[in-house]
C-alpha cells in the first residue's frame, strides 16, 4: 500500500509541476493595457438609493387598491477581481432598509375587519450577488461598463398592520415572515480612476429581488390567526442609483 509520505510527495510534484502553468496563463493576461495596473484583487463598498415597485400585491384573491411600495437606501460591500484589460467580477453582499407596502381592500377580511381597510407592513432584504463586468476603456482614467449579477434575496416582513377604516376602525396585526429567493440585476455605469489604487464608481441598476409574503391576521374576536388572510406580492424590483468606492489590492 502507498504510504501516506508517498502520497503527499506525490502531490506536492504535482503541484510544483502545475504552478509555473497557472503563472504563464495568468501572465497572459498582461497585455499592454492591462500591464499599466498590476492589480488583480479588489474591494468595494457601495450605497445606493432605490425605487421600488411590486408587479402585485393581492390579499384573499383580490388585489389592494390602490397599493405602492415606498423607496429607501441600500449599502453594501465586497470583493472583486481583475480578468483581464476589459472583463472584471466580483461578489457582493448589500443591506436593503425597511421600506413600506401599503394598500386598501374592500373588506371584509375576518371576523373584526368587516369593512374597507388600509393595510402596511415593512420589509427590508439581505441580497448577495455575483457580479461580471465588461469595462469599455480598458481601465483607463474614465470607463464606462455594463453588469449583470445572479444571487440571492432574503426578504424579511415585519410590522404588518390593518385597520377597519369604515366601521369599527379595528386594528389587527400581521405575522412576521421571512422568504428566499432568486435575485438578478442589470447594471450599468461609469469608473473614475483616483489617486493611490482608489476608483470612485457611479451608476444605475436594476435589481429584483422576488417575492414577499407577510403572515396570517391575528385576529382579535378568534383570538387566534386567521388562516389564508396574508397579503403577498408578485415580484419587486427596483430602479437605482449608487456610488461606490473600489481599492485595488494588489
Amino acid at each position: 500500500m502507498i504510504s501516506l509520505r508517498t502520497s503527499l510527495l506525490g502531490l506536492a510534484l504535482l503541484a510544483g509541476s502545475t504552478v509555473p502553468v497557472l503563472a504563464a496563463d495568468l501572465g497572459g493576461l498582461n497585455d499592454d493595457n492591462f500591464a499599466a495596473g498590476p492589480a488583480r484583487v479588489y474591494l468595494r463598498g457601495d450605497i445606493g438609493y432605490d425605487w421600488n415597485h411590486a408587479s402585485s400585491i393581492d390579499q384573499l384573491g383580490a388585489s389592494l387598491d390602490p397599493a405602492s411600495v415606498g423607496n429607501g437606501f441600500n449599502y453594501g460591500g465586497g470583493i472583486g477581481w481583475y480578468l483581464s484589460p476589459n472583463w472584471r467580477m466580483d461578489v457582493t453582499a448589500e443591506h436593503h432598509n425597511d421600506v413600506k407596502v401599503s394598500g386598501s381592500t374592500l373588506g371584509p377580511v375576518d371576523t373584526t375587519i368587516l369593512g374597507a381597510a388600509d393595510e402596511e407592513f415593512s420589509v427590508s432584504s439581505n441580497v448577495v450577488l455575483a457580479n461580471l463586468y465588461y469595462d469599455f476603456s480598458s481601465r483607463s482614467g474614465f470607463n464606462p461598463y455594463l453588469g449583470v449579477g445572479l444571487g440571492w434575496a432574503s426578504n424579511h416582513v415585519h410590522g404588518g398592520m390593518a385597520t377597519d377604516s369604515t366601521n369599527c376602525l379595528c386594528v389587527e396585526t400581521f405575522d412576521d415572515a421571512s422568504q428566499s429567493n432568486f435575485a438578478w440585476a442589470l447594471m450599468a455605469g461609469v469608473t473614475r480612476q483616483l489617486d493611490h489604487g482608489f476608483n470612485l464608481d457611479v451608476g444605475y441598476r436594476y435589481l429584483n429581488v422576488g417575492s414577499v409574503h407577510t403572515g396570517d391576521l391575528f385576529d382579535t374576536t378568534a383570538a387566534a390567526t386567521t388562516p389564508g388572510t396574508g397579503i403577498s406580492t408578485g415580484n419587486i424590483s427596483s430602479h437605482e442609483i449608487r456610488v461606490g468606492l473600489r481599492y485595488d489590492v494588489y
